[in-house]
């Protein structure tokens, strides 16, 4: 994304925020931009903003489950509150909140969990390095969704070239391919 605005001469500091102070910051105009959000962010912004036509990735999020997990299991799965799209599968379901994904993994490693929701690329990452024990297995493929730029209304001239330059040289076709765990590594639910 620095590549990008650099790409195309404008200069940019980047932060990277929670999910809601990020839409905080973005609603009382102390940021210009948000990178990488799903639609659903759209409801909640309360200033004009435009989005990028083109999506720059596609998420793919799974319920990830601990490898001896048996479907007559009794312990809940984990989410992170302000995280949108978990807390909307959640809601209703036998889901325990956590503030962050750090005591989320925390408790998957303890066994307080019998798995959690996040992204494939996330989990990817976490397995390299081996902060996951015993690496989860992808039981169920939760969320597909693109995911956009966003910046406050007056960059409509930005939003433009950006549109382009992603469309022309398809800097993130890669990362999105790679965000998808192949099904035959997955593990289906049978009912």
């Amino acid at each position: 994304m620095r590549q990008i605005y650099q790409d195309l001469g404008c200069s940019s500091k980047f932060i990277a925020l929670p999910g809601r102070r990020a839409l905080s910051s973005f609603n009382q105009g102390q940021i210009d931009a948000e990178a990488f959000r799903l639609t659903l962010v759209e409801e909640k912004y309360q200033r004009p903003f435009l989005r990028s036509h083109h999506p720059v990735l596609q998420l793919y999020s799974y319920l990830w489950v601990a490898p001896d997990y048996k479907e007559t299991d009794q312990r809940p799965f984990g989410y992170v509150k302000g995280i949108l799209w978990q807390e909307g599968y959640a809601k209703g379901k036998r889901f325990s909140a956590f503030h962050n994904t750090t005591n989320l993994l925390k408790a998957y490693n303890s066994g307080k969990i019998a798995g959690f929701l996040a992204s494939g690329t996330a989990i990817r990452l976490k397995t390299e390095k081996n902060v996951l024990s015993p690496p989860p297995i992808a039981f169920q493929q939760v969320h597909s969704a693109p995911l956009y730029h966003y910046t406050q209304e007056g960059y409509r001239k930005f939003i433009m070239l950006f549109d382009q330059h992603i469309e022309k040289h398809k800097p993130f076709a890669e990362i999105s391919e790679k965000m998808q765990v192949p099904a035959e590594k997955s593990r289906l639910i049978t009912n």
